[in-house]
């Protein structure tokens, strides 16, 4: 391992590599704790992140499908943020205080299971004292809050609190699962003039699985991609935010056998057929991420496939699809789609 000072530099200047090389989580299934070796889209976004971070304000938003770890991964970059510069304020946005507690907890856990002698370095160094520089304030109504001596604080809050529109300048934000905010274009245009938005060095991550075609999420994220096109045509950019999408199949644990027949195939469905075809055929998937398709829909969504496409799209514009009062066939919808990008 390297030594406690080269670790801290590293955390500042390759925040990506301390993330996987330091940090610790606890896996899904339960258990001691590992290291953080991070999935593929993990991995994809705090890059780009990093790269864009060093030039200029980073303002993020993540369309994903569930259960990609894109929470866990944000939060690690904020710990890399907060422990290697000085005067850091962050703030965690989650939809419920069980989210909320539960990313705190992360935090948390981040910080305990660092190496003790990296720990050492944020102790008091003031005679006779062996305090870490360090302090916890729990379930303060629907905030938690850390504040190091460093003059750098770690707070979650739920959407729900009145005070998380309050405070200080914040370097570090994250709207964690925006889409399922109450009142998110009340509450999240009064968190922004707090994040000083002209300087590398600021983090905004916007991350949510979509609900629908309407929303402060939805609204952001198409403003967004339509940025992305005016600066590919030359004209002046409209909006801070920069779009990413992650689908279902970029996780590599997305995979099952459940429903192969004794001959290693895919039995077949008549309901589903062509669409797995059509599956297969645009997103090279293999049999095992069908046969996950399959599982989830049947044992988890009570077989709804257009929920399916809302928690686990396979592109994002597939992923605003879903309403439960939709006219319109949603997988035709997207085979269209599909269809028209290839032309």
């Amino acid at each position: 391992m390297a030594s406690p000072t080269d670790l801290f530099k590293l955390a500042r200047d390759n925040p990506v590599v301390f993330i996987e090389k330091v940090l610790k989580v606890a896996p899904r299934e339960g258990g001691e704790f590992v290291p953080f070796n991070l999935f593929d889209a993990q991995r994809d976004f705090l890059n780009k992140v990093h790269i864009r971070g060093k030039r200029q304000a980073s303002f993020e938003i993540v369309d994903k499908a569930r259960r990609l770890g894109m929470s866990t991964a944000i939060q690690g970059w904020a710990f890399t943020q907060i422990i290697s510069r000085q005067g850091i304020n962050g703030l965690v946005m989650a939809h419920e205080r069980e989210p909320a507690k539960e990313i705190f907890t992360m935090f948390k856990n981040f910080w305990y299971q660092l190496p003790p002698d990296f720990r050492a370095l944020y102790y008091c160094d003031q005679p006779g004292c062996n305090h870490q520089h360090d302090k916890c304030v729990f379930d303060y109504k629907e905030k938690q809050r850390w504040d190091f001596a460093w003059n750098s604080k770690f707070v979650t809050a739920t959407a729900k609190s009145e005070e998380s529109q309050r405070g200080s300048a914040q370097h570090f934000l994250h709207l964690s699962e925006c889409a399922s905010y109450e009142n998110p274009e009340l509450l999240i245009p009064a968190l922004l003039p707090s994040v000083p938005k002209g300087s590398p060095g600021i983090y905004v991550f916007a991350e949510s699985t979509a609900k629908g075609q309407s929303g402060w999420f939805y609204d952001t994220f198409m403003q967004a991609q339509e940025n992305v096109k005016r600066i590919a045509d030359g004209r002046k950019a409209q909006s801070l935010w920069r779009p990413h999408f992650y689908p279902w199949f970029w996780e590599q644990s997305y995979r099952t056998r459940d429903y192969h027949n004794e001959d290693g195939l895919l039995e077949v469905d008549d309901l589903h057929t062509d669409e797995e075809a059509h599956l297969r055929e645009v997103y090279n998937l293999d049999d095992e991420q069908l046969g996950f398709r399959r599982y989830i829909i049947h044992t988890e969504l009570g077989g709804d496939v257009e929920l399916f496409r809302q928690e686990f799209p396979g592109n994002w514009e597939e992923s605003f699809l879903y309403n439960q009062t939709q006219c319109f066939d949603g997988a035709r919808l997207s085979r269209m789609m599909s269809l028209a990008k290839a032309e």
